[in-house]
């Protein structure tokens, strides 16, 4: 497969030689394969090179790849345990071992990278840390259009946008109605003034994956995409002999190499170092190209250490994760299994926290509700969410107790049972904080092949008791009935609050920050453009540029820069007087 995938490295350095390329992009997940696709999109086309360090993984995202007896609340299906999939394709990363904490994240080397097996949450970034921490024009293009137009792409639905993300023949007029009923009774949480929380209003949840068409006679098959990635796109391209755009796989790039230049101008890629499948150094001429660096946070900053970008020191610095915390609740049937059936729906809310001793307050966290769908977060059993087993009665039960009650209930179905999982509901209730990039964290410049880092987190356990009543309110309100939701009786016994934990650092790849976007070369290592300050044809399109890790899942705003620097990209082609052909 990989033969009719991939060039090979002789035929690519034929062409490099002969200047045949307008860019080369180094690596083919989000940031890359969005970019490399914006580019080969549009008009006059260029030619692109895709490198890739890894081979074919999944010709899908691989929530697309069916196991026998899957259903939406258990981990049998291969996209759903994150020790399954992630654990086992990730690559090692190393750390300080006396001044970092633990590392659980790791790239993914493979055509597509990490969007072949990601959680698929594709949430805005809160607009107000856009402002304070993104250049304004970026801002603009988010906020204008840029945002829809990135969802549009992830979903395949030109009619789609964040706030309306789902297709309204996707669910029954009796689905929309629990629906609603439900966002009615989050919507009506305890108010502010007698809580350590403000919630704005529930939403669903933007995902990145397609449904059945808007118009349902605008096809005659509704053959779905599904899951979102980008090596979808990218086989198209090679299985239609695009002359446009080659993929040369399983090679490592390990330094650009500048042109000898002049005092005063700008430094220039002449040439990348590379690594073949057998270990074997090469070097690539770049001729004309324009060099986009999209090999990931981690990797993309070891590159630019060992080309010697480091002179500006803050390459490889502001390795930073923002803190995910979350719980759980497993309820056997009851009122909340009558509500719900085995509907799965996420939803999703800003709010902010405040601290135990009531001193502090949090830049609005992103609060996600998934219920009756197993999430990407929390899955392996060494790093799954605390969470509360619950019977019918509303009482919490040990989790051996809870399942031995459950197969009683599947037993009274004899040699007919229902599949398991049927009589429970499951809910995750997940914050995600923001946080500023810290300059103690870094990709270390060692001359090694595997990337080495120091990494330590923020500490927000401050909030862990605002985040605890909050998810205890969250569970009463979906596990009572609607006219009982404020005749609670009050009781002198406090009910047992939820305990939650702490998701370690990278456990989701959303590290970013070590080539920060800013405006000059005193605060950043790329301009909004995303080209590298001092560098005239070398950019990064990755997160290692996000100037903050913010409240949310960053993949739907890199999907809109990259599509933003394709844009630019061919604008300024168009203008300097290159080669068009």
């Amino acid at each position: 497969m990989e033969r009719l995938i991939s060039a090979t490295l002789n035929d690519v350095a034929r062409l490099c030689e002969a200047g045949f390329y307008d860019y080369i992009v180094v690596g083919s997940g989000i940031g890359g394969g969005i970019l490399a696709r914006t580019l080969v999109e549009s008009s006059p086309t260029p030619r692109v090179l895709l490198i890739d360090r890894g081979g074919l993984l999944f010709d899908t995202h691989c929530t697309n790849v069916p196991s026998p007896r899957w259903n939406q609340t258990s981990l049998d299906a291969p996209s759903m345990d994150n020790a399954m999939v992630y654990d086992v394709v990730k690559s090692p990363i190393f750390t300080v071992t006396s001044k970092s904490a633990p590392y659980a994240g790791g790239p993914v080397y493979g055509l597509g990278g990490r969007s072949t097996l990601w959680g698929l949450y594709t949430p805005k970034i809160d607009e107000d840390q856009v402002k304070r921490y993104f250049p304004e024009k970026v801002y603009e293009y988010l906020y204008k259009d840029g945002y829809d137009k990135a969802y549009r792409l992830m979903t395949n639905d030109d009619d789609a946008s964040t706030a309306v993300p789902y297709p309204a023949n996707c669910v029954s007029a009796s689905v929309k109605s629990v629906i609603s009923d439900i966002i009615s009774l989050l919507n009506n949480l305890p108010p502010p003034a007698d809580t350590p929380y403000k919630c704005s209003d529930f939403q669903l949840c933007p995902m990145a994956a397609e449904f059945t068409a808007r118009d349902a006679s605008s096809r005659m098959y509704q053959m779905v995409m599904g899951g979102y990635s980008t090596v979808s796109w990218i086989l198209e391209r090679i299985f239609n002999k695009s002359e446009y755009l080659n993929v040369l796989s399983e090679t490592q790039v390990m330094t650009v190499n500048r042109a000898k230049s002049s005092d005063g101008k700008p430094e220039k890629v002449e040439s990348l170092t590379v690594l073949d499948q057998r270990g074997r150094e090469r070097v690539l001429p770049t001729g004309k190209a324009t060099v986009i660096l999209s090999a990931g946070t981690i990797d993309t900053a070891a590159i630019a250490l060992r080309s010697g970008l480091g002179g500006n020191n803050l390459v490889g610095q502001g390795l930073t994760d923002h803190d995910i915390w979350g719980t759980r609740f497993v309820i056997l049937g009851g009122e909340t299994l009558k509500r719900f059936g085995k509907r799965a729906l996420r939803l999703q809310s800003w709010v902010t926290l405040r601290s135990k001793d009531g001193l502090k307050t949090t830049d609005r966290c992103l609060l996600n509700i998934t219920i009756n769908a197993t999430s990407f977060l929390g899955q392996a059993k060494d790093r799954r969410f605390s969470a509360q087993y619950i019977n019918e009665n509303n009482k919490i039960l040990p989790e051996e107790d809870f399942l031995e009650a459950e197969l009683k209930l599947e037993n009274q179905y004899g040699r007919s049972p229902p599949p398991r999982g049927s009589f429970r509901v499951t809910i995750q209730v997940v914050y995600c904080f923001c946080a500023p990039l810290r300059d103690d964290n870094k990709v270390l410049g060692l001359p090694e092949p595997v990337p080495t880092i120091q990494v330590n987190k923020d500490d927000t356990s401050a909030f862990a008791q605002s985040m605890r009543i909050l998810a205890q309110d969250i569970k009463t309100a979906l596990s009572t009935k609607k006219q009982e939701m404020r005749e609670i009786p009050e009781t002198p016994e406090t009910p047992e609050m939820p305990e939650v934990t702490k998701a370690p650092f990278g456990v989701v790849a959303h590290e970013v920050g070590t080539m920060r976007m800013g405006r000059d070369e005193t605060d950043s290592v790329v301009d909004e453009n995303l080209q590298v300050h001092g560098w005239e044809n070398l950019f990064a399109c990755d997160l290692s540029v996000f100037p903050v890790s913010p409240s949310a899942n960053p993949s739907l705003t890199l999907a809109a820069l990259s599509q933003r620097l394709g844009e630019y990209l061919e604008v300024s082609r168009g203008t300097s007087g290159r080669n068009e052909a």
